[in-house]
């Protein structure tokens, strides 16, 4: 039985400095244009005291507060975080809230995933005055998948296939999905998964000069499709391993999340080809979440 945990990961192995300076940028700017603000408004400037002046540069109070923590806490993992801590640093004045600085006793004693998704709210979210390059974006998804593995536990999946847009893996990213349905950091995780974009050997897709949406789009790269199933019990997971290996798969148990993973080329090219061979497949009892395109299984030819 191959077991798959979270400290192997292959996000791990991609240069994560790149996110922590998309990140720092980010906040930056933000900050430039609060810095901006304060000095072209007179009334603030001489009327109001210098901690008052602070709490309208972003990210001030708490939620400073929880991003120096969790650029703290990703220090200890070899993450060098401090482009984004040296933009916090001095605005961290504010206890956090019972909300941000617990996890409820539901999944661990420690708080850093509420740190994590607040960082992720104010880096990802409607607070954004930049757009990230995608090269960039990517870089960010992989900087939380790592900080999220090393402090938090399993990544978050994405099931896309079902009907509807549903969260599975990390507890807490599931209820943060479900309670606050625009929580930046789920989404931006599972979607990086489903991307292929924590694989160190993800290449993006290159569209034809000229193609236009609607219109067939070949790739001439080899690819590969993931699958991956819930399964009831141990048994049942042994089962599905042994027959997704004995057709060609590569498949994994995960027992954290109760998961079978398994990943082969993609032969005929067709997404739906693999959905339709997993509902034929196995009993109605084995939950499908989904088939993932991933395009990293040799160098992209054009």
């Amino acid at each position: 039985m191959s077991i798959r945990t979270s400290q192997t990961h292959l996000v791990f192995a991609n240069d994560l400095r790149a996110g922590v300076a998309a990140v720092a940028r980010a906040i930056g700017v933000r900050q430039a244009k609060d810095f901006l603000y304060i000095a072209e408004n007179e009334d603030i400037r001489n009327n109001s005291s210098i901690s008052n002046q602070n709490a309208h540069i972003f990210p001030a109070g708490y939620c400073a507060t929880a991003i120096l923590a969790i650029c703290n806490s990703a220090s200890m993992l070899g993450i060098e975080m401090e482009p984004i801590a040296e933009l916090v640093r001095g605005f961290d004045d504010q206890p956090l809230p019972d909300w941000i600085s617990s996890r409820d006793g539901q999944v661990s004693s420690g708080p850093e995933h509420a740190w994590l998704s607040t960082l992720a709210e104010l880096s990802l979210g409607m607070h954004l005055v930049i757009e990230y390059t995608p090269e960039e974006k990517i870089a960010v998804r992989r900087l939380f998948a790592a900080i999220h593995i090393g402090l938090c536990g399993p990544l978050p999946v994405g099931n896309w296939g079902a009907g509807r847009h549903e969260i599975v893996g990390c507890p807490e990213c599931i209820t943060n999905h479900k309670e606050h349905g625009g929580s930046c950091l789920p989404g931006e995780l599972a979607m990086a998964g489903r991307d292929g974009e924590i694989d160190p050997k993800y290449t993006p897709p290159v569209f034809p000069q000229e193609w236009n949406f609607g219109q067939p789009w070949i790739d001439s790269r080899r690819r590969g499709v993931r699958l991956t199933w819930k399964v009831p019990s141990a048994q049942c997971a042994v089962d599905v391993q042994y027959e997704l290996n004995r057709l060609g798969f590569k498949a994994e148990i995960n027992p954290g999340w109760s998961v079978v993973t398994a990943q082969k080329e993609l032969e005929r090219g067709d997404i739906h080809d693999a959905m339709k061979w997993a509902f034929a497949r196995f009993p109605k009892d084995i939950a499908w979440y989904g088939a993932e395109t991933v395009f990293s299984l040799d160098n992209p030819a054009f």
